[in-house]
């Protein structure tokens, strides 16, 4: 008997025992079968899965994927001669929750526990972490799958909160409208109700408290006031009314305002500006090699190389939960600034509802860790650990318990799902932060946890460089460095981008950007301004064959190198452009006026 679980980090399970379907899109077939209960056309899949193949490759791949599938589930699978489908004893998680709730939900019964059940089994968002990034059509429909799942889950708990509220258990159904909020806390249909059973309470700071956090939220995030209805029903609840106005209740649209404005602002900085990921396979492959728990992968390389859009590419293939943080040139100043701009990830997850109230981790290390992450502790709609140690911080802080309480943490977290925390710019990182990240290293032996971490080539004399040599001296060091792109690689992505004469072109791109990832981004850039992309007729390519470019950011950048240089390397330096790209020490020396020991300073 086949198990699927496709809500949380999906898993496959045959007889309860786990089983490891190697290839992504062979898993990616199993949950679209699974959640379609009944036949599905193999139409339908060829068009889902292989969209890009003609009709005699799509049906071959499909086959191969169908045996193979066979092979290791056995007749579970059943196929027919125009469909495919799971065997009528396959459990799945998202089906069993969608079918009880519909039939919970038209029962006229006041009774939460029915509906409590239920809910437990939707234990974080559909597939999540699973990606398939070759097959846009089954991206597409996840995402409605996503979407419409979250909205049953809210739906069950609007439902969930009208049975307790009918058993004059306000608590409880306070607690079910928060657990829908987490989804998103700008649902004002839902904050009035929460507004009216925090009265309903007695807790009627705690209404004046909310709504007050509602009009700010919206002020940050939106640039609104609160609707009308929520004005009245604060002005109720103000003047201490018991004729609290009646509002209905309905779930949110699938899509709530913050998500469309979010959504809105990511598709437009994916398609002007992003450039085709290329030429880093080699690179990818080191670094899924090297990632292992107990261990730092180190990705090294100079600015504007491509190490954070390494490392993005690489998380967006992995079903673990992703965790990043960046160190800043303007504030080494702050201790352990990346490290909480990793770890705020957790709390902002969307998931975070369902994890916070099955960590295994003890009251006294969550408090050590709330010095860095005060969101750990009771706010707003978080619920209130229960536990000694939570009442007030255990005491004066030590960086070693404080150490031990991120630690912990990190791996309780772990323990619900896989992570993977990145540090971007390590270069920048104050030293509080390095020894902290070398600690959660050390202690990540035996937790489903992994660190990566980005930063230029170190100097001589480098904080960073002293992290690595102690981690490489423990065999819990990887680095990975990424060099410019090869020639080819820069006529792939001419040839993928461009619709003029690519030669020519490509040739100028190589020449002004030396393969740097960065300035190639720039150069397009310029090339999209300047209309090559559009013009009809195509401009001649030629144009851009013979003149050197620089495009202002790249000049900014390098402007902002030139300025660290001393006034004598940068009269050296001066003397070098003059003599020519290749020139010898001696003569550079002699121009100058140096002496032999300053040149070679």
């Amino acid at each position: 008997m086949i198990t699927i679980q496709l809500f949380n980090v999906p898993k496959i399970l045959s007889s309860n025992v786990p089983q490891r379907v190697s290839r992504r899109k062979s898993r990616a077939l199993l949950y679209y079968l699974a959640a379609n209960n009944g036949p599905v056309p193999r139409s339908e899949v060829l068009d889902m899965f292989w969209s890009d193949l003609d009709r005699t490759g799509a049906q071959q791949s499909l086959r191969t994927t169908v045996y193979n599938l066979r092979k290791q589930l056995g007749d579970d699978i059943i196929q027919g001669d125009d469909f495919l489908e799971l065997g009528p004893g396959t459990q799945v998680d998202a089906r069993s929750f969608d079918t009880r709730l519909k039939a919970e939900s038209g029962e006229d019964s006041g009774d939460p526990e029915p509906l409590e059940e239920i809910l437990g089994l939707c234990t974080g968002e559909f597939l999540q972490g699973f990606h398939l990034k070759d097959a846009p059509e089954f991206e597409d429909w996840q995402q409605i799958q996503v979407e419409y799942y979250r909205r049953r889950y809210v739906q069950g708990l609007v439902e969930l909160s009208r049975r307790y509220e009918m058993n004059r258990a306000y608590r409880r159904a306070l607690g079910a409208i928060d657990r829908a909020l987490l989804t998103d806390p700008l649902q004002e249909d839902l904050q009035r109700t929460a507004l009216k059973l925090h009265f309903l309470a007695g807790d009627r700071a705690g209404a004046i408290r909310r709504y007050e956090h509602l009009r700010n939220i919206l002020d940050e995030e939106m640039g609104v006031p609160p609707m009308p209805e929520t004005r009245q029903m604060y002005d109720a609840i103000i003047a201490d009314d018991p004729r609290l106005p009646d509002f209905s209740l309905t779930p949110p649209a699938t899509t709530s305002r913050r998500f469309q404005k979010q959504k809105k602002k990511k598709h437009q900085s994916q398609t002007e500006y992003d450039l085709p990921f290329t030429g880093r396979s080699e690179e990818i492959a080191q670094l899924k090699r090297a990632a292992a728990p107990g261990k730092l992968v180190l990705i090294q390389g100079e600015p504007g190389i491509g190490k954070t859009r390494l490392v993005q590419e690489f998380l967006s293939g992995e079903d673990s939960f992703a965790l990043s943080g960046a160190a800043n040139e303007l504030e080494q100043s702050l201790p352990y600034f990346p490290v909480i701009e990793a770890l705020r990830g957790i709390i902002h997850h969307p998931d975070w509802g369902y994890l916070q109230n099955s960590l295994s981790i003890y009251p006294v290390w969550l408090a050590e860790a709330a010095r860095l992450l005060p969101e750990l502790l009771p706010e707003g709609n978080i619920p209130r650990p229960q536990g000694p140690g939570l009442a007030g911080l255990p005491g004066p802080a030590t960086e070693s318990r404080l150490w031990e309480g991120v630690s912990r943490l990190v791996r309780a977290v772990s323990e619900r799902n896989p992570l993977i925390i990145f540090i971007d710019d390590l270069q920048w990182a104050d030293d509080s932060t390095l020894a902290l990240l070398a600690y959660l290293v050390r202690s990540s032996d035996h937790a489903n946890v992994r660190y990566i971490a980005a930063t230029r080539t170190a100097p001589a004399r480098n904080s960073v460089l002293s992290l690595t040599q102690v981690l490489q001296r423990e065999g819990r060091l990887a680095v990975v460095k990424l060099g410019v792109l090869q020639k080819t690689d820069v006529i792939t992505l001419a040839n993928r981008i461009l619709q003029v004469g690519v030669d020519d072109v490509s040739e100028w791109l190589l020449t002004n950007s030396e393969g740097s990832p960065f300035i190639l981004a720039e150069l397009f850039r310029y090339l999209r301004a300047s209309g090559v992309f559009e013009s009809s007729p195509p401009r001649d390519s030629k144009d851009f064959s013979t003149f050197p470019f620089v495009p202002q950011n790249v000049y900014t950048l390098i402007q902002s190198r030139l300025l660290k240089l001393s006034a004598e390397a940068r009269k050296l330096l001066d003397v070098g452009v003059v003599v020519g790209r290749t020139f010898s020490f001696d003569l550079v020396q002699q121009a100058s006026g140096f002496n032999e020991s300053a040149a070679l300073d």
